[in-house]
């Protein structure tokens, strides 16, 4: 109903962010342009912090998006990771590498050995 009301073409408000939805305005703009000038800058990580709705998961699936060419993005859209084992293992996991049956040192290794450049 509401569609036909408002004239919509799709349902406003949904559980999954959206790109063409995203609308960069104040705190989102400023975390977006923060972003991409950490990434300029090989400057490390940042953090994106906010309420329920406030377009964090959204703007990050967009930087995701416009970086995804340049780097490899991994996506940690999971619970809660208690142990530094935990993350090590959603990142090779989201990396398609072995995960399984491996100590906090093996997955780490694992995982310098995945990001270390080719030497030519």
């Amino acid at each position: 109903m509401y569609q036909e009301v408002f004239n919509l073409n799709s349902r406003p408000f949904t559980l999954t962010p959206y790109m063409k939805h995203f609308v960069a305005v104040g705190p989102v703009q400023q975390s977006l342009e923060q972003i991409k000038q950490t990434i300029a800058r090989d400057a490390g990580p940042n953090l994106v912090a906010g309420d329920h709705g406030m377009g964090k998961t959204l703007l990050l699936a967009l930087l995701a998006q416009q970086y995804a060419e340049q780097f490899c993005v991994v996506n940690l859209a999971c619970g809660p990771m208690t142990e530094r084992r935990d993350l090590l293992q959603a990142i090779l996991f989201e990396l398609k590498q072995p995960y399984r049956d491996m100590t906090e040192g093996e997955l780490r290794l694992s995982l310098i050995d995945y990001i270390k450049p080719t030497e030519d």
